[in-house]
């Protein structure tokens, strides 16, 4: 009893001194947001956000800097990196842009006249205010910073506004043309995801959605001819600052990620080539990260760490501080950084002889064939999954479609920075084919990883016919990268017919390839890089200290407690006693956002087997949420779920015993009902058979348009593909996001239908949202009341309703009660 209350005490005493030390440290970082619209160009509303610390004023001004956010997100997936600014002591002004929530107009997609021309309105607001530092009339002190689409617009907007003083683009684009069409090969799954995001639903039954008619015209020209239309290149080529760069004077960090097979390590230092031959101060960090795989809190430190001292330098206009070498690249495996005063740095070409793996033909090529419309086709990085080269199974074409070339085991470690290259003949059973080349890294008990899971495409045009003794002469530039190949390791040449990443090749066909002249492949080896832990690394003051020796403490207490108690963590696969039969239990769940806004809080409700449950609320209750978190799209901030008896988390293997439409289905245009599930299956790893297509399709009553393009397709038919898309693999819980969203009567009455078929065996399970309560009250067994984050009741639809005529006037009934019992 005297250990615990010791135990208790100084438990006690640790956390009182954590929080009175983090009040202090923040203390003395105060500042203020507000919501602040603008208007953007032709008179555009913008949803907008003013963030000033407190120790500024119009006696103490302070330089500003605009943050702007990618495609798809809003102004507050720039949070963490606003409050950084705002704490060093900048005027942050971060604003959703134009198509997104909150604000007007259309996505024009860093449109010279539309997002790019907003930047300059927002910079003329700033000219106006007297707590922003002022270089002139008209003329603050300003810097743009942005990631993705957010990155290209701020580089256009630095060419074409001498105003701003610095510009830090993040896993931005150089050539946006030449990102989506590498080669000559359209990449055509990133396109379809950019201008799906653009696109979004505002506009529903209008095919452009939030997009502006030209870029919705271009893409869609694009999608059907399978290459970037003359229109469309030159819509790209205004979108891109390579057609601008000589009027990009402001000083210029640039971050790219090494994770990114949309927007690669080539584009950054094309751009800083390019700003280097005009003498404009230019800066190149390669991060691990990017569109495949998104920062984690360390390194999202270090870009924050590497941007202030950017904005100290040519913002502040402090000469003193040093920003940094010129070029940074993390390094795997704990290794720290590498730098070098070159972009990049300066390496020796290192040749390592290839063979082939596999069986040749007569004249000394491997054949590989191409399949008709490109299935089943390889994969590499996919938009949304990343790198899946490591997953088991799924992703790996037959043997028949690629062809590999293997090299002697490395006796010493080597560093590979920057484009390894490989000389390569081909021919074919036609005069024009597509091929993809990767590197392997091969370790000696034969495990094989793709480094970066980055691949490029080479399109060949006149090759000489099969059988013959020459091929075609081809030099493949592959993907820059930041790689150790460890003593033992090879690397192996690939090269592939089909990648699902891109535009499927005009098969069937044959290619035949092998490796051309004595050089083989070579790397760019970099040795003895200079190395620091973190160019960056923050230093401790003895606050920090103290503040990590109590938290140190804390923890110690915490675990001798435990230990005390003999309490041990559970594995979250092991599925629990008594719910193995329960498709979906949530308790609790509580899902905060970064600016302290509470979308759900405390949702808790059951779904039986054979129920249709309905998630009942307004627009903004928190349906789409409480979605995401029970399919592990979304980790709640307190609460959990389990699905047949298993703790929700990213992974969990019953997780695929769920089928979902959350969101809409993307559907790319130019793709017949069943090439878009077959695909979409295909992402999954699991064999195409285990889909049950045909039976999906049956369930939707599509078998006679399953061929047919989706464009030709009605709002209702788009909407039912995307829950056959849902049905996929014989779920046994589905789970549908707004269905009936944009149907017409006779639609919505089929889609009941549909509901009621899913669950006509008793076996599966449906949980659907909808704001449409007289529909849900139609099909649904049990509904899930909810309004502002909250639930409001939840139990059969005959409990719910109880007294009351229809679902919708309990369901006003309650809201009303539950206002009259907020203000009582």
């Amino acid at each position: 009893m005297r250990r615990r209350l010791i135990y208790i005490v100084a438990a006690v005493v640790v956390v009182a001194a954590l929080a009175s030390f983090g009040w202090w440290r923040h203390a003395e970082r105060a500042w203020d947001r507000t919501s602040a619209p603008v208007t953007g160009a032709g008179g555009v509303q913008l949803d907008a956000a003013l963030w000033v610390p407190d120790r500024v004023d119009a006696d103490d001004p302070a330089p500003a800097v605009l943050i702007a956010h990618g495609l798809g997100e809003d102004q507050d997936d720039v949070t963490p990196l606003a409050r950084a600014l705002v704490q060093a002591g900048y005027v942050v002004r971060t604003w959703t842009a134009r198509g997104g929530p909150g604000s007007d107009g259309r996505v024009g997609i860093a449109a010279p006249d539309g997002e790019v021309a907003d930047v300059a309105a927002l910079i003329d607001e700033l000219a106006t205010r007297d707590d922003v530092r002022q270089d002139g009339d008209d003329d603050p002190r300003v810097a743009v910073i942005g990631t993705s689409h957010g990155g290209g617009t701020a580089l256009l907007a630095a060419a074409s506004d001498p105003r701003i003083d610095a510009v830090v683009p993040i896993f931005a684009w150089y050539d946006l043309a030449d990102a989506l069409e590498p080669a000559g090969v359209l990449k055509l799954r990133w396109g379809s995801e950019l201008f799906a995001a653009g696109a979004g639903d505002r506009h529903r039954g209008d095919p452009c959605g939030n997009l502006v008619e030209a870029a919705c015209a271009a893409w869609t020209e694009t999608a059907q001819a399978g290459r970037l239309t003359p229109a469309a290149r030159d819509l790209l080529d205004s979108r891109s600052v390579a057609t601008a760069v000589e009027r990009l004077h402001a000083p210029t960090l640039i971050v790219q990620g090494q994770m990114d097979s949309l927007f690669d390590l080539d584009q950054a230092t094309r751009l800083a080539h390019a700003l280097d031959a005009h003498r404009t101060p230019v800066r190149v960090e390669w991060v691990r990260g990017g569109h495949d795989l998104p920062l984690d809190r360390r390194k999202r430190d270090h870009v924050h760490a590497a941007v202030l001292r950017w904005l100290e330098r040519y913002l502040d206009k402090r000469g003193g501080v040093e920003v940094g070498p010129r070029f940074s690249v993390e390094l795997g495996a704990g290794r720290g950084f590498a730098h070098a005063p070159t972009i990049p740095p300066k390496h020796a070409w290192r040749n390592l002889d290839l063979r082939a793996s596999d069986a040749e033909d007569a004249t000394g090529f491997v054949r590989v064939t191409a399949p008709a419309a490109g299935l089943p086709a390889s994969a590499t990085t996919l938009p949304g999954l990343g790198d899946v080269t490591g997953l088991d199974s799924g992703f790996e074409p037959p043997e028949v479609q690629r062809a590999r070339f293997r090299s002697d085991p490395v006796d010493t470690g080597v560093e590979l920075i920057g484009s390894p290259r490989v000389r390569l003949q081909f021919s074919a059973s036609r005069p024009e084919a597509i091929a993809f080349v990767r590197l392997v890294d091969v370790a000696p008990d034969g495990r094989r990883v793709i480094p970066r899971g980055l691949v490029s495409p080479v399109r060949l045009t006149g090759l000489p016919p099969l059988g013959s003794a020459r091929g075609r002469g081809v030099d493949v530039e592959l993907p820059p990268i930041a790689w150790r190949l460890a003593p033992g390791h090879r690397l192996d040449v690939e090269v592939a017919s089909t990648d699902a990443g891109y535009v499927p090749p005009d098969g069937p066909m044959t290619i035949a390839v092998r490796p051309a002249g004595s050089s083989g492949l070579r790397i760019p080896e970099v040795r003895e890089p200079q190395r620091t832990a973190d160019t960056f690394e923050a230093g401790f003051d003895w606050r920090d200290l103290l503040l990590l020796a109590a938290a140190i403490i804390l923890v110690a207490l915490v675990v001798g407690v435990l230990a005390a108690r003999g309490l041990t963590r559970r594995d979250t696969r092991v599925q629990e006693p008594g719910m193995r039969e329960l498709p979906l239990r949530a308790r609790g769940l509580v899902k905060r956002f970064g600016d302290g806004r509470v979308a759900v809080a405390d949702v808790s409700f059951d779904v039986e087997p054979g129920a249709v449950v309905g998630l009942v609320g307004p627009n903004g209750a928190g349906k789409t949420t409480v979605l995401r978190m029970l399919l592990g799209l979304v980790h709640p901030s307190d609460g959990f779920a389990h699905v047949f008896g298993q703790r929700i988390r990213p992974g969990v293997p019953n997780l695929a015993r769920i089928g979902a439409l959350v969101e809409g289905p993307g559907l790319a245009p130019h793709m017949t009902g069943r090439e878009h599930l077959e695909r979409y299956w295909s992402a999954t790893g699991r064999p195409l058979a285990e889909a049950h297509v045909d039976a999906a399709l049956e369930t939707v009553e599509l078998q006679a348009d399953a061929d047919r393009v989706v464009r030709t397709w009605s709002h209702g038919m788009r909407q039912r593909l995307g829950i056959a898309q849902a049905l996929l693999g014989t779920p046994d819980v589905v789970v549908l996001d707004e269905p009936a969203n944009g149907l017409d009567p006779a639609q919505i009455a089929q889609l009941r239908e549909l509901v009621r078929t899913i669950v006509a065996s008793g076996r599966r399970s449906v949980l659907l949202s909808s704001h449409l309560l007289g529909e849900l009250e139609q099909v649904c067994t049990h509904v899930v009341l909810l309004a502002e984050g909250r639930v409001l009741q939840a139990g059969t639809l005959a409990e719910v309703v109880g007294e009351h005529p229809d679902l919708e006037t309990a369901f006003l009934s309650l809201v009303r009660a539950d206002r009259e019992a907020t203000h009582a």
